[in-house]
């Protein structure tokens, strides 16, 4: 079984093109420096992954999404299948020794609003020694802890990855190495493509950031039942807005506006580079999991996001009781329109639409959950979990009663998200 389960329990042309130069490099050197070896005959094995699972909560005409890759979620007082609910097969193909083939299709729910299936990896890899490798094709981007794995649950603690999205597949290139490193081992890792997929935040409509070059580096470093990771991950949307280009009622708006340019400077996402700094340290030895990590999100025009998550849970034979928390923060810093407020009903209902739509580049929400995961089968577990979130402006919660609240003094609320996932592995 070659599913990546590491834990049971896009700039522009030039990196492409620096990253196959490196592939046929790479190619090239290894087939200088390695000596002879039989031919094995080709292996495919096939194997997937998947989870089943329900949620429910109670807050009415509120939206609670897995991440904001999803167009819907958990509507308040409905039992809903669709934030969790996922199923992926892969196929490996052992091609030689050096080299290796894989292809992996996943079914859950984005945008648009279907399950139809994605390629998540397609890829060819070249191996000429133990410690290095490289693939080129459609990879996943490793950014946070256990990136690789991040949507098969039977590998992870928590139903679901924290309150945050980035992200996961590219069409480009990476390379990987490993160094001893006293008791422990060195893995670093470059990566650069294009990013796939789509992004909706609130109301608003989907970013599309399919072809936005990224770039991504990490190092990582594992000891005994320690791992310690470093990681630095850019990305450089191509795509603005509909409504903020050239032409438009809100374009011709902010051109009236004294602080205009400002504001528009903030919307605009034609060629906008998002960048993280992740780093993480986490222990699984024994019957004891557990992990922190802290993020560091910026880019021009916007509030710098803080984001620390962390979980803990200890397993008794069969029975695994686990706690997560996650919160994310940034300054609720808003720029105005530079016209006084109480001029006139008009003038006041644009000021108050430009800061609510300030509040969509902002991201101040707290997560507590509990949890008990049970290993009943050999490749299968079940998992109960309940979220208690604290939001006053959400990441993945659609929450349509905030919008009719003055977004510079609304008030934080709060919900209870109940989970139950069947997590398998085949």
């Amino acid at each position: 079984m070659k599913i990546a389960l590491p834990h049971i329990s896009k700039f522009c042309r030039r990196p492409l093109a620096i990253a196959a130069g490196g592939l046929l490099l790479g190619f090239a050197a290894g087939a200088h420096a390695q000596p002879e070896t039989p031919e094995e005959p080709p292996a495919l094995k096939l194997s997937g992954f998947g989870t089943l699972g329900a949620s429910y909560h109670t807050a009415p005409g509120v939206t609670v999404r897995r991440d904001i890759s999803q167009a819907q979620g958990a509507q308040g007082g409905q039992l809903s299948f669709t934030p969790d609910s996922m199923l992926a097969v892969q196929a490996d193909w052992r091609i030689s020794p050096h080299w290796d083939a894989a292809l992996q299709l996943m079914s859950r729910a984005r945008i648009p609003n279907n399950y139809n299936p994605q390629v998540s990896w397609g890829y060819v890899k070249y191996k000429p020694a133990d410690d290095f490798s490289l693939r080129a094709g459609r990879i996943g981007i490793e950014i946070y802890l256990h990136d690789d794995s991040a949507e098969i649950g039977y590998a992870n603690l928590p139903i679901r990855p924290a309150i945050t999205y980035i992200p996961r597949t590219a069409n480009g290139a990476d390379a990987e190495w490993l160094q001893p490193l006293g008791q422990g081992t060195l893995r670093g890792k470059l990566m650069a493509g294009q990013t796939i997929g789509a992004l909706q935040t609130g109301i608003n409509a989907p970013n599309n950031i399919n072809a936005a070059p990224t770039a991504n580096a990490s190092l990582e470093y594992a000891l005994n039942g320690w791992t310690a990771r470093l990681a630095y991950f850019t990305i450089k949307t191509r795509n603005t807005a509909p409504e903020t280009q050239p032409g438009s009622a809100l374009y011709t708006l902010l051109n009236m506006l004294p602080n205009g340019t400002a504001l528009r400077n903030i919307f605009d996402m034609q060629n906008r580079r998002i960048t993280t700094y992740a780093a993480a340290l986490a222990y699984d030895d024994g019957p004891l999991q557990a992990a922190l990590n802290y993020n560091r999100i910026t880019s021009p025009h916007w509030p710098g996001q803080h984001l620390v998550y962390g979980h803990t849970g200890y397993r008794m034979e069969n029975l695994t009781p686990y706690v997560s928390y996650a919160a994310v923060r940034s300054a609720r810093n808003f720029v105005p329109t530079g016209i006084p407020q109480g001029i006139s009903p008009q003038t006041d209902l644009v000021n108050a639409a430009m800061a609510q739509a300030q509040t969509s580049f902002m991201a101040n929400q707290t997560d507590f959950a509990l949890g008990l995961r049970y290993d009943f089968a050999r490749n299968a577990a079940l998992k109960l979990q309940a979220d208690y979130i604290r939001y006053r402006d959400p990441i993945a919660i659609i929450d349509p009663a905030q919008f009719r609240q003055n977004a510079l003094t609304r008030n934080a609320k709060s919900l209870t998200w109940y989970a139950v996932a069947l997590d398998f592995v085949f």
